[in-house]
């Protein structure tokens, strides 16, 4: 009967470790999107410009986000948008300048990217045990 109590026990525990486990994934997986999502914002408001011409970070983050390709293009195609509607400010001193990063740190944080991307939570690739 301790035995058989015991064997109940642990794979009780097991299940919580493995449900830890996959929302520790998933919050890694969400932030990663939304990380890729601003640099998307980036590249939508600079274009082609040098800054990217090097940059292997939209690479890194797809690797890391554990998204399958259409939820990333989906997210990387909105995040692109919003950077291509950056108008330059309205300050004189700036000329016709935009605050870019500003304006995609804003889309960064905000509740519509995150709603964005959590409903892709269950599109998340976990590892296979």
């Amino acid at each position: 009967m301790a035995c058989c109590f015991a064997f109940i026990s642990q794979a009780a525990a097991q299940r919580k470790d493995l449900a830890r486990f996959k929302d520790s994934v998933q919050q890694a997986s969400r932030q990663y999107l939304k990380e890729m999502a601003f640099c998307g914002c980036l590249k939508g408001a600079l274009g082609t410009k040098v800054l990217f011409e090097d940059d292997i970070s939209g690479s890194i983050y797809f690797d890391l986000a554990g998204y399958p390709p259409d939820v990333v293009m989906a997210v990387d195609s909105l995040s692109k948008e919003v950077g291509r509607a950056i108008k330059p400010t309205q300050i004189a001193d700036y000329g016709d300048k935009k605050p870019i990063t500003f304006r995609c740190f804003e889309w960064y944080k905000s509740s519509a990217l995150d709603s964005l991307v959590k409903r892709y939570d269950d599109k998340v690739f976990y590892p296979e045990w």
